[in-house]
Formats: C-alpha cells, sequence, structure tokens
C-alpha cells in the first residue's frame, strides 16, 4: 500500500524480517540498571526522531513503557500497544517484585497520556484489571480475542475485535 515499514528489535533479536527495514537497540529484558533502561529508551527517541514515523506498534512490558515514552518524547503522531499478558511484574509477591509492579504501573500512567493512542489486550481479565487499576482508559483499550487461532478457519476478516 505504499508505505515504508520499519521493524525494530533488541539487539539480540535473531529473527529479522528480510522485507523490511531492520533496527536494533539496546534492551535487557531481565535487567534492571537505571542506567541501561534510560539507554533503552534514548535509543527508541533517536530512531523515532531519525525516520519520523506516522505509527508505532509495541509488544510486550519493556518495549510498550520505553517505546511509548519513546514515542511521546519525539512526537510520534500514533501509537499501538499489545499487551500479550500481565507478565512476572504482576504476578511476583516478593518485595523485589511488587516494587516492580509500582514502577511498571507507574510506566504505563505516564504513556496512557498519548492522545492518539490504542492498548491492545488478548485477555479480557487483563484489560479489565488495567482499565481497574487506571492504567488505561476504557476509551482506549481494544480486545482482540485472536491469540492461538487456526487461521484457516478465521481470516482476518471475521475476528472479533472490540475497541471503542
Amino acid at each position: 500500500m505504499g508505505h515504508d515499514v520499519h521493524i525494530v528489535t533488541p539487539e539480540d533479536a535473531t529473527d529479522q524480517i528480510d522485507r523490511f527495514e531492520h533496527h536494533t537497540f539496546p534492551l535487557d529484558r531481565q535487567g534492571m540498571n537505571p542506567v541501561d533502561e534510560l539507554q533503552s529508551i534514548a535509543s527508541l527517541r533517536s530512531l523515532y526522531k531519525e525516520h519520523e514515523p506516522d505509527l508505532v506498534h509495541h509488544f510486550t512490558i519493556k518495549p510498550i513503557l520505553y517505546g511509548g515514552v519513546a514515542a511521546r518524547l519525539a512526537n510520534v503522531p500514533a501509537a499501538v500497544h499489545g499487551v500479550t499478558g500481565l507478565g512476572h511484574a504482576f504476578i511476583a509477591d516478593s518485595p523485589k517484585g511488587k516494587a516492580l509492579k509500582k514502577i511498571v504501573k507507574t510506566g504505563y500512567r505516564l504513556i496512557k497520556s498519548h492522545p492518539n493512542q490504542r492498548i491492545i489486550f488478548q485477555n479480557p481479565n487483563d484489560l479489565e484489571y488495567f482499565v481497574s487499576s487506571g492504567l488505561v482508559t476504557k476509551a482506549n483499550a481494544c480486545l482482540v480475542r485472536s491469540s492461538g487461532v487456526d487461521p484457516t478457519i478465521y481470516t482476518p476478516n471475521n475476528l472479533i475485535m472490540t475497541c471503542q
């Protein structure tokens, strides 16, 4: 359709999609060093400033949070975030886990201020938790019940998607 599509993955990601321009950024999925984490956000912001995307689409907690902040800082006009699940940060019950949960919740509250974004959930319970916790607004949240479907039965035209 004439769009210029770029893929951005952490530096250690090996699966590139040959049809699209591929970029990397530093990201330690388990890391918690504040300097390294800020470097990840700065690197994404730089990429967004350089390429001036009309839309960015992030998946999983760190890329959503870091990419969401970077998109706001780079004035990206639109963002989509795919929440694939609550993840370890919402499940851990240790003192470290509880602290991480507070940080992650703060991050989601920060990125929800983007004026043109959607947060896509695959699980109605996750959607309800995020809305009731004030992490997202109902108007910006979508539920896509498509995880694990058989594409020979369900085509993109008949998948159920509910958005405001």
